[in-house]
């Protein structure tokens, strides 16, 4: 299920079929015709008023093609490029979605859809769930559980109860900090110069190792 910006609730339903809440009397009224029946699995709403859909391939671990029902138009299209597990919508309408090619032990994939350009995939960016927030930063769930998320080509950690504030000088900024870093199973120590530091920020460093 998934919410337009206006409010409206759009439901991929059992049936094959996709259904938009009438506000109006409390009903739901089908989106698509009924020669467009696929084994719907996820739907996201676009800002422009489009529905963006997966497809199953025929079972859960076989993914089929990204589908698009335009705004006012009941006859969709498929994005070609990528077969999608998860996708989400942003308010900006940026669109992301979790692949079905595997990328190691986080899980699969993680694409952006760039327009004409087609789909880039994230480098280092793996997942099993996606959600997009109001600034088209994605969220990813990985595998493990972590929490990741996706700005500017950086994937980045969302601190987990392992991270902790060893050391703090509030005079010169010195801090030494125990982070949870995506690709090691214990936490790491970092040591460096910060304005401030609070226990469940995230942390962006480059430095010698």
């Amino acid at each position: 299920i998934a919410v337009c910006q206006k409010g409206t609730f759009v439901l991929a339903g059992k049936y094959h079929d996709v259904y938009k809440l009438n506000l109006q009397d409390g009903r739901w009224d089908m989106v698509n015709e009924r020669s467009v029946r696929r084994d719907w699995d996820r739907i996201a709403a676009h800002p422009n008023g489009s529905l963006w859909l997966t497809t199953r391939g025929g079972t859960a671990e076989n993914p089929g093609p990204i589908t698009v029902f335009p705004p006012g138009d009941y006859e969709c299209r498929e994005i070609p490029g990528l077969t999608a597990r998860d996708l989400a919508v942003g308010k900006n309408g940026s669109v992301w979605a979790i692949g079905s090619a595997p990328a190691g032990a986080g899980g699969y994939a993680v694409n952006q859809w760039r327009g004409r350009a087609g789909w880039s995939t994230l480098a280092g960016g793996a997942g099993d769930a996606i959600t997009v927030d109001g600034q088209g930063v994605a969220w990813v769930v990985a595998r493990d559980h972590s929490i990741w998320h996706c700005s500017t080509g950086d994937v980045l950690p969302l601190p987990t109860a392992g991270a902790r504030v060893t050391f703090f000088n509030e005079d010169n900024g010195f801090a030494v900090l125990k982070l949870k870093v995506k690709g090691h199973r214990d936490v790491v120590t970092v040591v460096g110069a910060l304005p401030s530091v609070s226990p469940g920020e995230w942390l962006h460093a480059q430095g010698y190792w």
